[in-house]
């Protein structure tokens, strides 16, 4: 996918041209020094069904015995309704002394989780636009995803990042299982998320919005 894709969109029964610039992360992220710690990260709006951490907290209990010393980390913002129904799931899980439900985070928090992760993992039902999956990227970390509108977009499969079906367990199991056992190829992922994540830096959309502008122009000129 390209940061500005042109997409015909049947408006009133007439198929028009519509641009799309895709919202972007700041320049921090690219300034952090990664490291692989001993988690796998969640960051974003802790809604359980859309964010599927049903799905998350289910294959990290089944992993978590292979892997001893490793972690699950959840950061983000949420409804009451939804920290309850977070806390419920994991207490249920069988490894609630390894997952930390962080809720919101500052700024410096949340740049030393992704400094630190061993990956980002974004289990969605639906997305409309993954920024935290770029964010990731931008922050030189692979991304495990579902392939689904949205996450498609900001994360390329085999490049910076392993996407698998979504609302599936064990899709997700098989996904945290290949970024943990293969070492080299999530190195790979890693060198490659920043350069990708630049396509969706401020100064570049600055560009693509201009584009716009004067495709615009020319067309009410012409």
């Amino acid at each position: 996918p390209s940061v500005q894709k042109r997409v015909e969109h049947r408006i009133r029964g007439r198929n028009i041209p519509v641009d799309c610039v895709f919202n972007g992360v700041d320049q921090r992220y690219f300034d952090l020094s990664p490291d692989s710690g001993d988690y796998i990260l969640f960051l974003g709006r802790a809604d359980v069904h859309m964010k599927g951490l049903d799905l998350l907290v289910a294959a990290f209990a089944r992993i978590s015995e292979s892997y001893p010393n490793l972690r699950l980390k959840m950061a983000g913002r949420a409804e009451k309704t939804q920290t309850a129904l977070l806390h419920e799931l994991v207490s249920t899980s069988g490894v609630e002394g390894r997952i930390d439900v962080l809720g919101a985070v500052g700024e410096d928090q949340k740049d030393a989780l992704l400094a630190n992760a061993r990956f980002a993992c974004m289990p969605s039902r639906y997305e409309g636009w993954g920024i935290a999956a770029v964010e990731a990227q931008a922050a030189g970390k692979a991304v495990l995803a579902t392939q689904i509108s949205g996450l498609q977009d900001a994360v390329r499969h085999g490049e910076t990042g392993h996407l698998v079906v979504p609302n599936s367990v064990s899709a997700l199991v098989d996904g945290m299982r290949y970024l943990l056992d293969n070492e080299s190829v999530r190195a790979q992922m890693e060198e490659r998320a920043r350069a990708w994540a630049r396509r969706f830096d401020w100064d570049q959309l600055a560009l693509d919005q201009e584009g716009v502008y004067l495709r615009a122009i020319k067309a009410n000129s012409d």
